[in-house]
């Protein structure tokens, strides 16, 4: 747009003393200023999800904002001066006065808005900053055999395989799609396996999660591979197994209350000369303890046999070394735990169902995990025990290493004693023919075998 102002100057004629003389006038033409005004402007800019960093103004051509992650679009609107002039924002033509929706990418975002009015262009530059995605945590993790409760919050994971699976395949998937991962060093797509091969023993695989912003989070899994068993051990699991499994209980009558716990000898370890205690007696002695403040909910039988609840329960058991007799239970008690000879040292990690219980290891209250020192002992045993007000639970690892170990008096007076029973039975049922009398003698052993004291199961379960 274009103003023009003129100014006339107009010459008179002088007047000199009295006389008046006339000269001839000259008429100058006035000189035109032409004062510009850019047509091709900005009225304004204004955008939905955040402010800029100064207020707009036609005459300022500059702008920039920084926004979080969660922002990944922008509604920006922009209106002109002139109606006849056009707007192209990145070279896009858009309408002056309606919003238009831009799509923003993790870190810088230039725009280029730019007015043409006929033969004049204003071009505006906006820059925004948009921050790097901070999510370095997994949605799922999926085993190809043996399972997890995955928790994108919880960190470690152990599982037990049988000796047959040889390898393992873990499918991670991330909860952001920028996030990378790798496992045990290898880049591994989001969704997609990775195989790992499973010697025997435990093998733990670490999973990297590393967000955009570069933070990272780490994941781990052990996985125990069990060893291969002759026939002649597994005959022997199943024995550890059925006395392992015997679960007292306690009854009750109107006229008497009976209890019986059997004597057990001591067997020195590394940790002190604390026995090491069966299956039956860890059952007896945390039933006791979960009942002590618990009213009887009900009875099953005429004997009245009581129902318990305890809150003193572990959610989960792992060790940093070592091959597993069997997979933890909250209410299985007693483990055993094969160990290689030059092992010394170990970490136990324990965790309560409820988080308000106490945790001591070896009478040592733990937050989280504690290390054992595992002497050079045939077997060691060591107690982890949950407290939790009147509630209180005992686990048992009998960690079982392959080493020469001197055998006391009272060991072989427990093994000969062992022999003769073993020897009488046998010297009984020799010659003898295979005739109803004869299997009803048979019977007749196998019942008093069976209420042999849980005792001298436990000292044939260990093996002395």
């Amino acid at each position: 747009m274009r103003r023009n102002l003129g100014i006339k100057l107009i010459a008179a004629g002088t007047i000199i003393g009295a006389n008046v003389s006339a000269y001839p006038i000259s008429h100058v033409h006035a000189e035109e200023m032409t004062i510009l005004e850019n047509s091709a402007e900005l009225q304004s800019v204004k955008i939905d999800e955040f402010q800029l960093d100064q207020a707009f103004s036609p005459d300022v051509k500059g702008y920039s904002a920084s926004v979080g992650n969660e922002i990944k679009t922008m509604n920006i609107l922009v209106e002109k001066k002139e109606e006849a002039a056009l707007i192209t924002i990145n070279g896009e033509a858009i309408e002056s006065g309606v919003k238009t929706s831009l799509p923003l990418s993790t870190g810088n975002n230039e725009f280029e808005i730019t007015v043409t009015n006929g033969t004049e262009v204003s071009s505006y530059k906006l820059t925004v900053v948009r921050a790097k995605n901070d999510n370095n945590q997994l949605s799922n993790l999926s085993l190809s055999n043996g399972s997890i409760s995955f928790d994108s919050e919880k960190s470690d994971y152990h599982i037990e395989v049988k000796n047959e699976i040889s390898e393992l395949t873990l499918k991670p998937k991330t909860k952001a799609d920028t996030s990378t991962v790798t496992i045990n060093g290898a880049t591994v797509k989001s969704g997609e396996g990775h195989e790992v091969q499973l010697p025997v023993g435990s093998t733990t695989m670490t999973i990297i999660v590393t967000a955009e912003n570069g933070t990272k989070k780490i994941y781990t899994v052990t996985v125990v591979r069990q060893a291969q068993q002759d026939s002649s051990s597994i005959v022997t699991d199943e024995k550890k197994d059925q006395s392992e499994e015997i679960q007292p209980t306690t009854e009750t009558s109107s006229n008497s209350s009976k209890e019986s716990i059997t004597p057990s000898t001591t067997e020195s370890n590394n940790r002190g000369t604390n026995p090491i205690p069966s299956e039956a007696v860890l059952a007896t002695s945390n039933v006791n303890s979960s009942t002590k403040n618990t009213a009887n909910l009900g009875s099953s039988s005429a004997t009245g046999t009581s129902e318990t609840k305890t809150t003193a329960n572990l959610d989960s058991l792992t060790v940093s070394n070592g091959t597993w007799s069997k997979t933890f239970s909250s209410d299985v008690y007693t483990y055993h735990v094969s160990l290689a000879s030059d092992v010394t040292s170990l970490t136990i990690s324990a965790n309560a169902e409820e988080s308000d219980a106490d945790i001591f290891i070896e009478d040592e209250e733990i937050s989280d995990n504690s290390t054992v020192t595992i002497g050079d002992k045939a077997k060691t045993a060591i107690s982890v025990i949950v407290e939790n007000d009147e509630d209180r639970k005992t686990y048992v690892l009998i960690f079982e290493k392959d080493v020469d170990e001197e055998v006391t008096t009272e060991t072989v007076e427990s093994i000969a004693n062992t022999d003769t029973e073993a020897a009488t039975v046998s010297s009984d049922t020799k010659g003898l023919e295979v005739t109803s009398e004869t299997i009803q003698m048979n019977v007749r052993e196998e019942k008093q075998e069976e209420t042999a004291s849980i005792w001298q199961k436990l000292l044939a379960f260990f093996g002395l």
